[in-house]
């Protein structure tokens, strides 16, 4: 514990002074000396700790578990420093090019352009936690695939977050889009599109994170079937079942797409009553947000309908092949039940509320028909949660006969 708590500190400490010690050779810091010692005296402490852990022989040394959360930990955030550096580095390339095309006024006289402090920042930060993430996940950890620590960091650390990275901002450019073809725009095409480079070096990078790490994930998986099938030992489920921590992730992943579709379900149910501009003679809707609500609806859509289905319909295939043994992991039991139930809560919730409207008008004798109006999202609601909570119905159903 000694060792790899100082190997942890003196690793964060080191690659924080290199990033300093980068921006100056990158010309964006002036050399005040803690530049040097910073990378220099850490970097010795952690040089001279790592050659002590290595000189040690002892049995079981690779897998010692503290060695394990120390290595993953480290690779972890020198991931996130390469991600973020790289990210920084590409929104500046790509709003450099944007304004080249699209900004309607002349780059001001002295700007720095695409080199400036920012990009010197991303790449020392990108560089310095590159290292760190190369030297811990390529070289000491390589040869760790039947961890199940490893199968955590890479389902739950990086394929989820990488996925979360590739969402968000594509939802945002299809929304921007769809906002330009079908909305209302507040203001020019130029300034509407501001958020492009910074939405797309995102995906960029989001798409990075999930992909590579998402191959390696089936890469190993893939090894420990044939390993398991050769060796006649598939009592464990390491070739039929999903090792937990890749089901968790299917199950939060599902979840995330299931939760951006019945947004844009309801956005969308909210939309379509209020295209209604007359019914009983009265104004249902002033109209202004129609269009841009259409936008978005569908963007969350196309977003999150593949992103539910592509691992949703795949755990479900696997539960189905597997047996019992994926029916009654307590992560599928988790999402169901929790799935389920909060769709239940929101039709009992959002009923009782156009109940209460309803009530309210018919005895105050102003019932007409802008109740529809004042109750648009809450019908809304109802549709969708009604829909969600009947069909997780028919899951938990099939699986208790299963």
């Amino acid at each position: 514990i000694y060792l790899y708590l100082v190997l942890a500190v003196s690793a964060a400490l080191a690659a924080f002074g290199l990033v300093s010690l980068f921006r100056v050779w990158l010309g964006s810091e002036t050399f005040n000396g803690v530049n040097l010692a910073l990378p220099l005296v850490w970097g010795g402490l952690w040089v001279y700790h790592w050659h002590v852990v290595e000189s040690q022989s002892w049995t079981g040394r690779t897998a010692d578990p503290v060695r394990r959360l120390y290595v993953y930990v480290t690779s972890w955030y020198g991931l996130g420093m390469l991600a973020v550096g790289v990210g920084i580095v590409l929104w500046r390339a790509l709003l450099q090019a944007y304004d080249s095309l699209f900004a309607t006024e002349l780059l001001i006289s002295g700007s720095p352009g695409l080199w400036g402090d920012a990009t010197a920042s991303g790449l020392a930060v990108a560089v310095a936690g590159g290292a760190f993430w190369w030297w811990h996940w390529h070289r000491v950890v390589r040869d760790d695939a039947g961890s199940e620590l490893r199968q955590v960091y890479l389902h739950l650390f990086t394929i989820l977050p990488g996925s979360a990275a590739v969402m968000v901002p594509l939802t945002m450019i299809l929304f921007r889009i769809l906002q330009m073809v079908i909305g209302q725009p507040d203001s020019p095409a130029s300034d509407h599109f501001q958020m492009i480079p910074a939405a797309l070096a995102a995906l960029v990078v989001g798409i990075g994170l999930w992909g590579y790490h998402w191959a390696v994930a089936r890469q190993e998986a893939q090894a420990r079937t044939a390993q398991a099938r050769a060796a006649q030992t598939q009592s464990t489920g390491a070739a039929d079942g999903l090792p937990a921590a890749r089901r968790v992730y299917r199950y939060l992943a599902a979840a995330t797409g299931l939760v951006a579709t019945a947004a844009g379900v309801v956005i969308l149910l909210g939309a379509a009553i209020g295209l209604l501009e007359f019914l009983g003679g009265k104004t249902l809707v002033a109209g202004f947000w129609r269009r841009d609500a259409l936008a978005l609806a569908v963007s969350l859509l196309l977003v999150g309908v593949p992103m539910w289905a592509y691992h949703w319909f795949g755990v479900q295939r696997e539960a189905h092949s597997a047996g019992a043994q994926e029916l009654n992991a307590p992560s599928r039991r988790i999402f169901v039940y929790l799935i389920f139930g909060a769709a239940v809560l929101l039709v009992l919730g959002n009923l009782s509320a156009v109940l209460f409207m309803v009530l309210r008008d018919a005895l105050e004798g102003a019932l007409d028909a802008m109740v529809i109006q004042d109750a648009k999202w809450s019908l809304a609601m109802v549709l969708m949660a009604g829909v969600v909570s009947v069909y997780y119905w028919l899951v938990l159903k099939e699986d208790r006969e299963a």
